[in-house]
C-alpha cells in the first residue's frame, strides 16, 4: 500500500489535489480487517491461464508494486462484469478483475464504501472498448499498453504509469504483446458500474 501511495505524487499529468484525494483515501485502509474466509476464487476464468507470464511482465516494469502482488495472488477473488453484454465474442476469455478493497457486491478482501481497489487483467492484444462511469478513477498499468481518454489520440503507457480519468470521462484501454495487469482506485460514486458505450 504504501508503494501505491507513493506513486500517486510521481503522475505530472494528474492534477495534485485529485493525488491527494486518492491518497488519504488509500491511507484510510491502514489496519482495515481483512475477509477472514479470504481464499482464491474465480480461478476457472481462462485468462488466468496467462497470470504467471503478467506477474513476470509486472515484476520488470514496477516490482515495488508487483511483488506484493505476486504474494497476495492467491488469495484475489477474480470476476468478471459484463456477463450478460459482453462487448464481443471472446472479451469474457481474455479478461478478469480482483477487487482489493472495495463494497461488498463484489467479492472483496476488505469491505469500503469509500474507494474501490483492484487490479485488471487483460490477455495480450485485447482491446477494453470505450466506456465511462461516474466514480473518478487512477489506473496504473503493470506492464505497456495503449489508453485512450476523451478526444485524444491512443497512447502508449508504460509500466508504472499513471493514467487518470475524471468522473465522466471516456476511456479505452489496449493489452500490448503481453498480458496486461492494471492497479485502479476508483472515488466518488462506487455503485454505479462501468457502461460501455455503443453497447
Amino acid at each position: 500500500m504504501a508503494a501505491l501511495r507513493s506513486r500517486l505524487h510521481q503522475g505530472a499529468e494528474i492534477p495534485i489535489d485529485a493525488s491527494e484525494r486518492f491518497e488519504q483515501r488509500l491511507g484510510e485502509l491502514a489496519g482495515a480487517p481483512i475477509a477472514r474466509d479470504a481464499v482464491g476464487e474465480g480461478a476457472g476464468l481462462p485468462v488466468l491461464a496467462r497470470l504467471p507470464d503478467a506477474l513476470a511482465a509486472a515484476v520488470e516494469a514496477a516490482p515495488d508494486l508487483a511483488e506484493p502482488l505476486a504474494q497476495m495472488s492467491p488469495s484475489l477473488r477474480w470476476t468478471q462484469s459484463y456477463r450478460e453484454r459482453p462487448p464481443s465474442p471472446d472479451f469474457l476469455s481474455r479478461y478478469g478483475y480482483a477487487q482489493f478493497a472495495g463494497p461488498d457486491n463484489v467479492p472483496t478482501l476488505i469491505t469500503s464504501d469509500r474507494l474501490a481497489l483492484g487490479v485488471l487483467m487483460l490477455a495480450p492484444g485485447t482491446v477494453y472498448p470505450t466506456h465511462a462511469h461516474p466514480a473518478e478513477e487512477i489506473y496504473l498499468p503493470l506492464a505497456a499498453a495503449r489508453w485512450q481518454r476523451g478526444t485524444e489520440a491512443w497512447r502508449e503507457r508504460q509500466g508504472g504509469d499513471l493514467v487518470h480519468h475524471p468522473s465522466g470521462m471516456v476511456h479505452a484501454t489496449e493489452a500490448g504483446a503481453l498480458p496486461l495487469l492494471a492497479l485502479y482506485i476508483w472515488l466518488g460514486d462506487l455503485a454505479t458500474g462501468a457502461r460501455i458505450l455503443g453497447a
